[in-house]
C-alpha cells in the first residue's frame, strides 16, 4: 500500500497519520489494569476470584465473587471518584447453585455499592456492572 497515493493532495499527511496513531496509542495508555476492591460492610472477597474493577477510557467494568451482607443498606464497596457512575444503577448477581431461590439485589446508589437484598447468608455471589464515566 501507498500511502503518497492514498493521500495525495493533503498537506502534511505524514502529521495527520502520525496524530492519529498518537491518539490511538494515547487511548489505549487509559486501561487502568484490573484492581482488586477493598469490600466494606461485612461483604467478603471469595480468594480465587474477588471483586475488581478497572477502566478502559470511559468504560468502567466491575466484576468478581463476593458474599453479600443479609443486612440491606450495607455499603459493600466505595469506588475511587474517577470510577464512580453517573446515574444509580442495578448490578448483576448470579448465586453459582441450582437453587432458584437463593436472590441478592446490589446496586450503586449515591456513589456506593450497596446491598439492598440478600436471602442467602453464607453463600458467594457474582457480580458483574459494566458503565460509561
Amino acid at each position: 500500500m501507498d500511502l503518497k497515493k492514498i493521500f495525495k493532495g493533503l498537506p502534511d499527511w505524514n502529521k495527520t497519520v502520525n496524530d492519529n496513531f498518537d491518539l490511538i496509542n494515547k487511548r489505549v495508555e487509559q486501561d487502568t489494569g484490573w484492581i482488586k476492591a477493598n469490600l466494606t460492610g461485612g461483604a467478603i472477597n471469595k480468594d480465587d476470584d474477588p471483586v475488581q474493577y478497572r477502566k478502559v477510557n470511559n468504560l468502567v467494568i466491575v466484576r468478581g465473587y463476593l458474599r453479600v451482607p443479609e443486612s440491606g443498606g450495607a455499603i459493600i464497596w466505595t469506588p475511587p471518584t474517577e470510577f464512580v457512575p453517573q446515574n444509580q444503577m442495578l448490578v448483576r448477581a448470579a448465586f453459582q447453585n441450582s437453587d432458584v431461590t437463593r436472590t441478592a439485589v446490589v446496586r450503586f446508589w449515591g456513589g456506593k455499592l450497596v446491598s439492598v437484598y440478600n436471602n442467602s447468608s453464607g453463600d458467594y455471589c457474582y457480580i458483574e456492572a459494566i458503565y460509561y464515566v
